[in-house]
């Protein structure tokens, strides 16, 4: 606890301490209590940000101001505390990244062809990302639209 001591001088000579105890930092006060921490680490190895919500809402825990959870919470404490995400792609599955830059197109082109069915992906939730799996069909139909489209700009580098 911080204190502050107030020395009191008297006229006679005389010097009187007070000790006041401080109200705790702002940043102290509404920091995340440990015991959310830990199980936002627990919850996050196995669950995306809004079932982590659910589950702490469910299990009645609250933040620091006493508020039920909402997905902000957790994506800024998984930040401040260096908390990755869990890890739910599966192996055969491959990132809008992974796969622009074997099409060699942008991501763009890649939510494109996600957006109008062209590509089947997986998305837990708003905000996370899609996972796509392709098999050779599909590889081959892409690898020739790509090839024969005036319209779809190839990077350099592919």
């Amino acid at each position: 606890m911080r204190q502050a001591v107030l020395h009191v001088p008297w006229q006679g000579g005389a010097c009187t301490d007070v000790q006041v105890a401080l109200p705790p930092p702002v940043a102290d006060q509404v920091r995340s209590p440990r015991e959310v921490i830990h199980r936002v680490r627990e919850l996050a190895r196995e669950l995306p940000d809004d079932q982590i919500v659910e589950r702490l809402n469910q299990e009645q825990y609250r933040n620091a101001t006493g508020q039920r959870f909402r997905r902000s919470m957790i994506a800024w404490i998984r930040y401040r505390y260096g908390i990755p995400r869990a890890q739910l792609k599966r192996p055969e599955e491959l990132t809008v990244r992974q796969v622009a830059e074997h099409f060699g197109v942008s991501w763009h082109i890649v939510y494109y062809w996600i957006r109008h069915g062209v590509l089947d992906a997986r998305r837990l939730s708003l905000g996370n990302p899609y996972w796509i799996t392709l098999n050779a069909m599909k590889e081959q139909q892409l690898w020739s639209w790509v090839h024969d489209s005036t319209r779809i700009q190839k990077l350099k580098n592919a």
